[in-house]
C-alpha cells in the first residue's frame, strides 16, 4: 500500500496587503508531510512489521494539477496492481479538536469498513463527506491512483466541528482566511498534542489496512471501479 503526502505550495503572493508575502503553507501541505513522516517512524520502529510493504510517497506539483502523484501513479516502483490501496493526507488543519473524521472517497470501496472499525477503536468516527458537491476526492493526489485501478482515501478532521475554544482557529476561519494565504504559517494556534493524536489515528489506519486478510476492492456500484482497466 502506498501513503502519500504533497510537499508543494503555491509560492508568493502577488496579491497579499502583508509584507510577508511568501504562502508557507503550514497547514496546506506541511502537516500532512510532518504526519507522514511520523507514521512512517512509527512503522520502522513497531516491533511486529506490516504484512504488506508499505511505500511513503512525499509527491510535489500537487497545487499544479497533480503532477507528481500523476507521474508515480504511471511510473511507479512497482507493478500498480501490487499497490493494494492509497491513503493520502492533504491539509489537515490541527489548529482545532475533533472526534469526528472525513474519509474523502471511503464509501466507494471496503476502505471504509477498515477505516470506520480502526476509528470507533480508537474513540473516534467517521463521518459522511460534508461537501460533496466540492467533489473534493477527485482534487487531491489520491486521485492519480484511483485513475489507475487503486482503491483510495484522503483523510482530514472534521470540517463541520463547531470550535468552542477561544484560542483555537476553527475549519471555517482556516479556510476563509488562511487557506492559500500568507497568513497559513507557524503563527497559527497548532494544537501539537492534537497533531500528535492525529499521528497515532492515521498511523493505526495504515497498519489495520496493511494488515488486512483481504485486498481493499471497490464496491460494484461505484464509477470508480471502471477506472484502470483496459
Amino acid at each position: 500500500m502506498i501513503l502519500s503526502a504533497h510537499s508543494d505550495h503555491i509560492g508568493v503572493s502577488k496579491n497579499s496587503v502583508l509584507k510577508d508575502k511568501i504562502n508557507n503553507g503550514a497547514m496546506d501541505n506541511a502537516s500532512g508531510v510532518s504526519t507522514l513522516l511520523e507514521i512512517a517512524h512509527e512503522f520502522h520502529h513497531a516491533k511486529e512489521k506490516p504484512k504488506r510493504s508499505v511505500i511513503f510517497a512525499f509527491v510535489t506539483g500537487e497545487e499544479k494539477g497533480l503532477l507528481g502523484s500523476e507521474y508515480y501513479a504511471t511510473y511507479p516502483t512497482v507493478p500498480i496492481d501490487n499497490i493494494v490501496a492509497n491513503v493520502n493526507l492533504d491539509m489537515p488543519i490541527l489548529t482545532y479538536r475533533t472526534n469526528e473524521i472525513i474519509a474523502f472517497g471511503a464509501t466507494h470501496s471496503s476502505l471504509e469498513d477498515t477505516v470506520s472499525s480502526t476509528l470507533l477503536k480508537n474513540e473516534m468516527k467517521l463521518i459522511e463527506d460534508p461537501m460533496p458537491e466540492q467533489a473534493i476526492f477527485v482534487r487531491s493526489d489520491q486521485y492519480s491512483f484511483v485513475k489507475q485501478g487503486v482503491p483510495a482515501v484522503f483523510l482530514v478532521p472534521s470540517l463541520a466541528t463547531e470550535v468552542k475554544d477561544a484560542l483555537a482557529v476553527s475549519p471555517q476561519t482556516f479556510l476563509a482566511k488562511h487557506y492559500h494565504m500568507p497568513s497559513d504559517d507557524l503563527n497559527l494556534p497548532i494544537d501539537y498534542e492534537w497533531a500528535a493524536q492525529f499521528v497515532e489515528i492515521n498511523y493505526a489506519i495504515a497498519r489495520d489496512l496493511a494488515n488486512a486478510p483481504e485486498r481493499p476492492a471497490w464496491n460494484s456500484d461505484s464509477f470508480f471501479s471502471t477506472l484502470g482497466k483496459d
